[in-house]
């Protein structure tokens, strides 16, 4: 990638994140972008690691009993009543 061509992707990501009209801010510019860059990656990983524990945890209980010759019983089976209803 050309280094004009990098400038031009920062600006684009820099105004994408809120717009940049003001003369007197115009200095900050870069900083603010930076800044909320990172408020942008910390909600992305922080979003990420919700998303993962909710697929780790998805049906997480036992719906059917175990038994020793592999039939299945028709009966729900969670975890705090062993067995009933």
């Amino acid at each position: 990638m050309t280094f004009p061509k990098f400038q031009t992707i920062a600006r684009v990501w820099k105004y994408s994140l809120g717009s940049f009209s003001d003369d007197k801010t115009q200095p900050y510019d870069n900083c603010v972008a930076i800044i909320r860059s990172i408020i942008f990656v910390s909600y992305l990983i922080t979003n990420c690691f919700i998303v993962a524990g909710v697929i780790r945890h998805w049906d997480n209980r036992k719906s059917v009993p175990p038994t020793v010759d592999g039939s299945v019983v028709g009966v729900l089976y969670y975890e705090g009543n062993q067995g009933r209803v």
